[in-house]
């Protein structure tokens, strides 16, 4: 990547050198000197006088263009560099995700084929034993769905604008609770939603739902057992917002900012999920034109509060 962006940079560089070469001749040939010499030519019996007009570069200019050839590669060298940062940038953040994500993959994929070793080795493998290897696999496979799912959703929300319609974000909360709401009894959690009868907001369902599923779920991922967890759904100041609040352990400051950088969780590598979902829930709500937003703790050192605002808001 590097050598395409220097070959690209050579290139830039090249092209600018030139342009201001040929500015700077047509420079010189606009400030040469026009001399007029007088000729006297005889014809026949006559003389006939003749003014010639002349042009003449002077030694110095030529000198001059001359010496800033290195000048003007130098600076055509910096601004081809300056016009360079954006997609050195993005080169760089290609290169860290690329490696970020395989860093990812590796992880289950080693899960995977280990469990598949022991089984293989195993002379007569019980039920117990081919059970607990589909079990390990299963989850191993889980998160690599979710990992791959989530790139997949960032990068058609680099790839492509957002197409917004009227979209009841009431109902579609109403609707992840209760489709969340076996994993959140799992760990003796209360899921509640509250929200009026309608919503509406002019967004994407697709990302939408997938913001407000990876906030409910990390919350439920990161809780302890037995908890509540409140999602609310209101129209505030011509906004529709979402706010998902635990009274679990909550989130120490110093951390606040980590969370929303791909593939953390919380300092606590070997927590559940992709790592994916804060990020990719807070590039929905910036996608249109919202934010999301972490405040923990809440009371006696503990609880989170995310709140997502989807933009404008349809309800009167």
């Amino acid at each position: 990547m590097n050598d395409a962006l220097r070959t690209l940079r050579i290139r830039v560089a090249t092209a600018i050198f030139l342009a201001i070469q040929a500015a700077l001749v047509v420079l010189l040939i606009v400030s040469a000197v026009s001399e007029t010499s007088t000729e006297i030519e005889q014809e026949g019996d006559q003389f006939v006088v003749n003014e010639v007009q002349s042009t003449r570069l002077e030694p110095a200019v030529i000198a001059a263009t001359i010496a800033l050839v290195p000048v003007v590669g130098g600076v055509a060298w910096l601004i081809a560099g300056w016009a360079m940062r954006p997609a050195a940038a993005a080169a760089r953040q290609q290169e860290q995700l690329i490696a970020e994500t395989s860093h990812e993959l590796r992880t289950p994929l080693s899960v995977l084929r280990a469990n598949a070793d022991v089984v293989l080795g195993l002379d007569d493998p019980s039920n117990d034993d081919l059970r607990h290897a589909v079990i390990r696999s299963r989850e191993a496979t889980s998160r690599m769905e979710t990992t791959i799912d989530g790139l997949l959703t960032d990068a058609r929300l680099r790839a492509r604008g957002i197409d917004r319609h009227p979209v009841d974000v009431a109902q579609l909360s109403r609707d992840i609770v209760l489709e969340l709401r076996a994993l959140a009894e799992e760990a003796s959690i209360e899921l509640v939603v509250s929200a009026p009868d309608a919503v509406l907001a002019r967004v994407e369902t697709e990302h939408v739902s997938r913001a407000i599923r990876n906030l409910v779920r990390n919350a439920i991922v990161h809780h302890d057992r037995d908890g509540r967890i409140d999602v609310h759904v209101l129209s505030v100041d011509g906004e529709a917002r979402v706010t998902v609040t635990d009274d679990g352990p909550g989130v120490p400051a110093i951390e606040h900012d980590a969370i929303f950088e791909r593939f953390r969780r919380g300092g606590d590598a070997s927590a559940e999920g992709s790592g994916l979902g804060l990020p990719l829930a807070r590039q929905i709500a910036e996608a249109h034109g919202g934010t999301l937003t972490v405040e923990s703790p809440i009371a006696n050192g503990r609880g989170s509060r995310f709140t997502l605002s989807l933009g404008s808001s349809l309800n009167k």
